[in-house]
């Protein structure tokens, strides 16, 4: 089995998380933690998405709302999203 350090913090880290039995291996802790990233980027993805679709909306239909309006709403929701409310 390969063996691959991450840098002294982030050993310290791993190992850690084993030996308070949070985990059984580092390699779990990874796995978690690419597991995580990787919704991380999903959301954020479909959170962009969101927001396209958002400002392609607005650009059928100019003039029904102010722009700094809608650019407060959608940040808004992002925040709510993002737990930052």
């Amino acid at each position: 089995m390969a063996s691959i350090s991450y840098g002294k913090p982030y050993d310290d880290y791993l190992r850690q998380q084993v030996e308070t039995g949070d985990y059984a291996s580092t390699a779990e802790v990874v796995r978690e933690a690419l597991r995580m990233h990787k919704h991380y980027r999903m959301t954020q993805a479909e959170e962009m998405e969101n927001i396209r679709k958002a400002i392609g909306r607005g650009r059928k239909t100019p003039g029904k709302r102010p722009g700094k309006e809608v650019t407060a709403e959608i940040v808004e929701r992002v925040k709510t999203r993002r737990g930052l409310k």
